[in-house]
């Protein structure tokens, strides 16, 4: 027998949102985002959150929701088609860090879900079944004090869709997937790393051959508006794809001021972030990356006016 359950995921940081409207704001696959209620943020809801949490959790605004059917607890994500069984409240948590990472994607920004609830009575907070946190989404500092328009918003809601909808095996996923990753990652260093990987992901030539000129040239040409934007990426891309070489095969970063550091790691998340932003948005760009014309789409690019 299924019962109706409720999931919730507090935003944290939602000052960086615009006002929502009352009636809420409708994501993909009946996630919606709206005002959280005060059972939810209840000492009897959240006594099993980190402690760490339990201040803020309390400011918080906005959150994301989730209404379904399900027998229990564990009962599996019958539209789930990975190898292993994944279940009802699982996808939900999916689906509320998805919300997460397209917000992000329209414009880098600090909100963040770190902590999620899952109640089988909903409106009752004595009801909630199982609970986590954890870090969250960790912004780069120069997003520090950017805001999302309402938009912003509208557009995060399709690529929301796009990204739950994607093909699991395919490029796009995996590089979203990576992105997603990464902004776990409190180490730069190890941010970086993971974006780059994201980024040969999609730029990467097959056979590897002058892979900095050809992954720096695909960059800067795929999110230039111009040939001279072009080349500014490209120019910048190279040199930004040395220091990533430099991490992976352990050389010394004694050279490397904090200054560096900051804009090396901005612009690296900025070439993906871009580049997905782009794709997400066109059905083509995405058959494009996960096909076999990937590698000529690409090497054309640099021929167009």
């Amino acid at each position: 027998m299924t019962t109706r359950w409720q999931s919730w995921a507090p935003i944290f940081n939602w000052e960086h949102l615009p006002e929502v409207p009352k009636e809420g704001i409708d994501f993909a696959n009946g996630v919606r985002l709206e005002v959280l209620p005060e059972w939810v943020r209840s000492e009897e809801a959240i006594r099993h959150l980190h402690a760490s949490h339990h201040t803020e959790i309390h400011r918080v605004v906005y959150g994301f929701r989730l209404d379904y059917e399900a027998a229990s607890l564990s009962e599996p994500d019958p539209d789930y088609k990975g190898e292993e069984p994944r279940s009802k409240q699982e996808r939900a948590v999916e689906l509320f860090n998805l919300a997460n990472l397209a917000l992000w994607i329209v414009t880098p920004n600090p909100i963040s879900v770190p902590a999620y609830f899952h109640f089988n009575r909903p409106d009752d907070p004595k009801s909630m079944i199982s609970s986590g946190s954890g870090l969250g989404f960790l912004h780069h500092e120069r997003d520090k004090d950017n805001k999302l328009s309402i938009d912003d918003v509208a557009l995060a809601t399709k690529l929301h869709s796009v990204l739950f909808n994607l093909d699991r095996n395919k490029t796009t996923w995996i590089a979203a997937r990576l992105v997603w990753k990464s902004l776990w990652e409190r180490l730069w260093e190890i941010r970086v790393l993971i974006q780059w990987v994201a980024i040969e992901a999609i730029f990467g030539p097959q056979d590897g051959r002058e892979i900095t000129y050809r992954l720096a040239q695909r960059i800067g040409f795929f999110l230039g508006r111009d040939r001279k934007e072009a080349q500014k990426i490209n120019d910048k891309a190279k040199k930004n794809y040395g220091w990533r070489s430099r991490i992976v095969h352990g050389s010394q970063l004694n050279k490397l001021t904090k200054q560096k550091s900051i804009n090396i790691s901005h612009e690296s998340q900025e070439y993906i972030r871009r580049a997905l932003l782009k794709i997400l948005q066109s059905s083509n760009l995405i058959d494009l990356v996960n096909g076999k014309n990937r590698e000529n789409y690409f090497d054309k690019l640099v021929f167009e006016d």
